[in-house]
């Protein structure tokens, strides 16, 4: 019986190759996390092929500037 790719079995060659890299770089993208507030993972895979493929870590602003305060403070 011939073992024939299908869209399917691409896909899903696809995800779990996603799969393995994170894991392979799981250490790494656990790193300095004390100011990270999310962790998005985004891929974009087209007709069984990986397009693209990103790790971000979306880090957390402790402080902001207060523009009014800035405003009182110059004389405006």
């Amino acid at each position: 019986m011939e073992n024939k790719r299908t869209i399917n079995n691409e896909v899903e060659r696809c995800i779990k190759s996603i799969g393995e890299d994170l894991i392979k770089r799981a250490e790494d993208i656990a790193k300095d996390l004390e100011r990270v507030r999310t962790i998005s993972i985004y891929s974009t895979i087209e007709n069984g092929t990986i397009i693209n493929y990103d790790v971000t870590k979306n880090y957390v602003v402790e402080d902001y500037i207060h523009y009014d305060l800035l405003k009182n403070e110059k004389g405006e």
